[in-house]
């Protein structure tokens, strides 16, 4: 079967259960694997209805902000013995204990916002805009995230995900941990 890998990193060959702790993820849906790819912060959901990936913005200018400038690349693979995943709230997560080779070479996405915006002009993706929404979803959105996002989870993400913190703090600066500067 077809499985597309998403990635910043254009020189894999393969995916290796030494990398992955065992279990590689992979996806039959391209839009995922782009998600996977530009976006390592956590601002979407998947609207099963219509069998798209929803890019949800918590701020102004948000997908600016999180991918502009971005590149990244998809690989697609054949897999012959996998399964779903179980955390796998869209249905297009799939695991495999097999190493997968890529195939190459991989499509080159050199703006993700860009391509982030095409796919939304052509219906592939969903995109929640901040300007779209009420003053009272704007902040149920904000406050969502506060929540989640501990101070504790912060600093995992900041010990753990350098890149991922950096862009919640670009985004929302009250996730800033107290002790920084």
């Amino acid at each position: 079967m077809k499985f597309y890998h998403g990635t910043k990193n254009k020189d894999l060959k393969e995916l290796n259960l030494e990398h992955y702790s065992g279990k590689i993820y992979i996806t039959d849906s391209y839009y995922m694997a782009f998600l996977y790819a530009s976006s390592p912060a956590r601002f979407w959901d998947y609207n099963k209805e219509q069998d798209k990936v929803v890019f949800r913005e918590v701020c102004h200018d948000h997908f600016k902000k999180q991918f502009q400038g971005k590149e990244c690349y998809i690989f697609s693979c054949n897999v012959e013995e996998y399964e779903k995943a179980e955390s796998n709230r869209s249905g297009h997560a799939f695991i495999t204990n097999k190493p997968v080779i890529l195939n190459q070479p991989p499509e080159y996405i050199p703006d993700a916002y860009t391509k982030l915006m095409q796919m939304a002009e052509r219906g592939e993706v969903l995109l929640e805009r901040w300007e779209d929404m009420t003053p009272e979803v704007q902040q149920s959105r904000v406050n969502s995230v506060l929540k989640v996002y501990t101070p504790e989870i912060m600093r995992n993400e900041k010990e753990k995900f350098p890149e991922v913190y950096e862009i919640f703090i670009k985004l929302l600066p009250k996730l800033k941990l107290k002790d920084e500067k």
